[in-house]
């Protein structure tokens, strides 16, 4: 019980981050559309609008499914992890509930690039990879926890270490309009739930003067 507590508090984590705070912009302009959709959804339950009640339950299930696939599209970067020590690296995928270890003494030769790391048993780059870390996952790799892996790979001298690019991939300025990108897109769901706005505002208003 001992041991495995030592080594746990010992291992080292790769996690992932959300891509940008815009992202973050554009995720709550999402939870606001459907807070709206959702609040004129219960108006028609309670206001009983005729022609409408029936298309409630239909509604709800729909976007539920919707309401999932968002938090899931958003936060699944939650959902990967590496954890290593000196002994061992693994990389586990919680959302499928698969993970893949490599030991340490067996790495020869990692590649990093683009994509992510690859960690090699031989100096042969058309090995098969015996586990890839991938940079990009639903967010991107936290640079600090990157950094400090990369320190110990190369501080192995059994390890040879190819780093094809300079600027730790996500981190770059072309990245710049992926944040831009997001923010157009979180600017279009406000306008959009105007409307849905509008709407609550208009059912109330209806309701209070015994118009519906």
């Amino acid at each position: 019980m001992t041991d495995n507590t030592e080594r746990i508090n010992t291992e080292d984590r790769i996690r992932y981050v959300s891509t940008n705070k815009a992202k973050v912009m554009f995720f709550i302009t999402v939870m606001i559309l459907f807070l709206l959709r959702f609040i004129i959804t219960l108006q028609i339950k309670f206001y009983g609008i005729e022609g409408y009640t029936v298309y409630i339950i239909p509604t709800l299930v729909y976007y539920a499914l919707i309401f999932l696939a968002v938090i899931i599209l958003f936060f699944c970067y939650k959902c990967f992890i590496t954890t290593y020590d000196d002994k061992s690296i693994t990389y586990t995928n919680h959302l499928l509930r698969k993970s893949r270890t490599v030991a340490v003494d067996e790495i020869r030769y990692a590649l990093l690039d683009w994509r992510g790391i690859h960690l090699k048993r031989s100096s042969d780059e058309n090995e098969p990879d015996a586990l890839t870390i991938p940079f990009f996952r639903g967010g991107i790799v936290n640079a600090f926890d990157a950094d400090r892996f990369f320190r110990m790979l190369i501080a192995n001298e059994n390890i040879r270490v190819n780093k094809t690019f300079k600027t730790l991939p996500g981190y770059t300025k072309k990245w710049k309009w992926v944040s831009i990108i997001y923010a157009l897109l979180a600017i279009c769901t406000l306008l959009a739930s105007a409307n849905y706005f509008y709407t609550v505002i208009v059912l109330f208003t209806a309701s209070s003067n015994n118009l519906i």
